[in-house]
């Protein structure tokens, strides 16, 4: 999540290979015993693939509309697999971030470098995972 998130923040691209190694992680993260599931993460394999889906379908659209790349619709896919349940707060967090981002730019008439006129959405869904996460952490 971490290394997407940071190459999506500095070349505005998720690489294939990154999004491999998330789905890849995300499903030995299941054997023996899901490791997140304590954190309120997918309690096995089923419910991380009923996640991932509703990643997909929660991206997809927007994809498809033009407002999201095809990175973030992988990402979101991945950290659906990984995090279950744990990927409705993740997309808000990061969705509300990403808005504040966006404000941010307008209130301080920022103009981005070429070819930065997108804001990195995985970077905010990173973001988000990892806070979400360290939250739940916390917590038990």
């Amino acid at each position: 999540m971490l290394a997407a998130a940071f190459s999506d923040a500095g070349w505005r691209r998720l690489p294939n290979a990154l999004i491999l190694i998330g789905a890849f992680a995300a499903a030995l993260s299941l054997v023996p015993q899901p490791a997140l599931a304590p954190l309120g993460g997918p309690a096995g394999a089923p419910q991380a693939l009923a996640w991932a889906a509703i990643g997909l379908a929660i991206s997809l659209p927007i994809h498809l509309l033009g407002r999201m790349g095809a990175g973030d619709v992988k990402m979101l896919t991945v950290l659906g697999a990984w995090m279950g349940p744990l990927l409705l707060p993740v997309w808000l967090i990061g969705t509300l971030s990403q808005g504040l981002h966006a404000l941010l730019r307008v209130v301080l008439r920022s103009r981005p470098a070429p070819g930065r006129e997108r804001l990195p959405f995985g970077t905010h869904l990173g973001a988000a995972g990892l806070l979400v996460l360290a939250a739940r952490a916390l917590q038990a």
